[in-house]
Parts: structure tokens; C-alpha cells; sequence
């Protein structure tokens, strides 16, 4: 029996390089429901730039009662401290009452 893997072993699979806060929702002025938070990061890669999908939130309501909403920010690929541009509505709006979105998405 051979002692080697059926597949190839990666020896390092990311160099990941600190960059420090891209982006901060609580800068978009006139955004109600981006306040806080850019959470639970996903990301798109495409040929001239990289797509960051996230959730955030906005102030609490009167009950303290949090909501979250779906998000991106697309980044230089070159450079990824360069926004390009931010989605500005939710990609997804809150689901009707009872429902499992009716808080939003995280």
C-alpha cells in the first residue's frame, strides 16, 4: 500500500498580507440601513476587480431590535484599498412577518 495521498497536498495555500479597515458602512453618508458592521465577508473575484459581499446593519429600532441587510463593496484588484464603487440599497430586502429573512440575513 502506497503512503502517499491520492491527490496533491498544497504546502501553502494563501499569504494572507494584513491590510488594516477597507471599508467602514458607518462613512456612506445618506445610508440608513448601512450604519454598522461589515460582517461575514464573502468574495467575487473578477478580472479588474474583487467583489466583497457583507452584512450590516442600521441603528436599532425602538425596541432594540437589530436587522441585517446584504451588501458589497467592489475593490481594485490591484489594489484593494481602492473602493470602486458599494451597492447603494440592499441586495436583498427584509422578508414579510414569520418569515425566515423577516430579521434579514446574515
Amino acid at each position: 500500500m502506497s503512503s502517499s495521498p491520492a491527490y496533491p497536498v498544497a504546502q501553502k495555500m494563501f499569504q494572507w498580507k494584513k491590510l488594516g479597515r477597507v471599508f467602514n458602512p458607518a462613512e456612506i453618508k445618506n445610508s440608513g440601513w448601512m450604519q454598522d458592521f461589515a460582517q461575514a465577508p464573502c468574495s467575487l473575484i473578477f478580472d479588474d476587480f474583487v467583489r466583497v459581499y457583507f452584512s450590516c446593519r442600521p441603528k436599532p429600532d425602538r425596541t432594540g431590535q437589530f436587522v441585517s441587510y446584504s451588501a458589497y463593496v467592489d475593490l481594485n484588484r490591484k489594489n484593494l484599498l481602492e473602493i470602486r464603487g458599494f451597492r447603494p440599497q440592499p441586495v436583498l430586502e427584509l422578508g414579510d412577518l414569520g418569515a425566515f429573512d423577516e430579521f434579514g440575513t446574515y
